[in-house]
């Protein structure tokens, strides 16, 4: 555009904005780290553990779903120890 010179008339504003993109944006599930798992339920054979960690912020505006909050194992899978059992001295035939 040409600024004005000599008197003549000041030229129109020639910058326009409008807004655009104005939908929210899906934010996905954001979780903790996983605490430690816990103890096994038995001290031999199978047994369970588990561990959990808690939604820090769940879906907005149709982000993705949060996962599990927990999860469960078999831990122990070594067989249990058997005692050696002796039985009773039987009679002489």
């Amino acid at each position: 555009y040409q600024r004005r010179v000599h008197g003549g008339e000041s030229c129109p504003v020639v910058q326009q904005s409008r807004a655009c993109n104005e939908q929210v944006c899906p934010e996905a599930c954001r979780m903790s780290e996983w605490n430690a798992w816990s103890t096994c339920s038995t001290s031999c054979g199978v047994g369970t553990r588990s561990r959990d960690r808690i939604v820090v912020k769940g879906p907005v505006n149709g982000g993705k779903a949060c996962p599990d909050v927990s999860q469960e194992e078999e831990c122990n899978l070594r067989p249990c120890p058997v005692d050696c059992v002796v039985s009773s001295w039987g009679k002489k035939h």
